[in-house]
């Protein structure tokens, strides 16, 4: 009965609380060469809202729930809103030892969209400061990811991938090969490969500190992990877009809850 009442419990909260942190299998928004385990399910709910009234992006929700195979693999679904879904998937190449980190592959938002982002797809939403006049599609993002632990303290975590991880911005093009190109605003990426990379510390046994750079923006949060009627949980609060600081834009960054839950079946 509890196993049925939980997931009930978390739609319920998904739907009031509605970006990041939407799988224990993340950081914050960069994926970690780790999957949720043997047939578990996760559901996840967050709420993402600008820290001035005047930024030009609004309040958002996404939805996701993510189910894992045989401790190698794990799919996830994404709701960005009613008409804008996808499908991001990830397999375990190599597990981690104490002298190698883990490595994945994987690939983010394979979907009916063209590009795609929180807020929506198309032309029918995009988060302002992706909005470049170059801006690579978010289709299919393939990603390739490494990721060690260090004395059960400290984590960090290291990839490439295309699509939703190459940035143009002012500071997000360092990050990918048109910090080559004589011009990097109007240079084509859609098949560049850009950086992201995010450390993870553990403060308490449950609680823990999170910063990343994501290959478009600048992260950082905090999470608890623990468990409710015997069910692993997650609450994260982040500060995404942290690049936004002083922009010109009139962007701001963005303040995010996130509440993740996890069923074994």
């Amino acid at each position: 009965m509890k196993k049925v009442l939980l997931p009930i419990l978390l739609l319920l909260i998904a739907f009031t609380l509605n970006a990041e942190y939407i799988s224990t299998s993340n950081m914050i928004d960069i994926p970690e060469a780790k999957v949720i385990g043997n047939f578990g399910l996760e559901i996840n709910g967050n709420l993402t809202m600008p820290l001035a009234t005047t930024a030009p992006d609004h309040v958002y929700y996404n939805m996701a729930a993510t189910f894992g195979l045989f401790n190698k693999a794990q799919i996830t679904l994404n709701y960005y809103t009613a008409t804008n879904w996808s499908l991001s998937g990830r397999y375990i190449i190599l597990n981690e030892t104490a002298n190698a980190p883990a490595l994945a592959l994987g690939i983010s938002d394979l979907t009916y969209r063209k590009m795609i982002s929180p807020v929506g797809g198309d032309s029918s939403g995009v988060l302002s400061d992706w909005n470049y006049a170059n801006r690579p599609f978010e289709n299919g993002s393939l990603f390739f990811v490494a990721t060690k632990g260090f004395m059960d303290m400290l984590k960090l975590d290291i990839g490439i991938g295309r699509g939703r991880y190459v940035g143009y911005g002012p500071i997000s093009h360092y990050f990918n090969p048109s910090v080559f190109a004589s011009n990097y605003a109007t240079v084509s990426g859609d098949w560049y490969f850009g950086l992201f990379i995010g450390l993870e510390y553990k403060i308490m046994p449950t609680l823990y500190v999170n910063a990343e750079f994501d290959g478009r923006d600048a992260n950082a949060g905090i999470r608890w992990k623990g468990e409710i009627m015997k069910q692993a949980l997650q609450v994260g609060l982040a500060f995404t877009h942290l690049e936004q600081i002083n922009s010109s834009s009139g962007n701001t960054p963005s303040i995010n809850l996130s509440v993740t839950g996890k069923i074994g079946l």
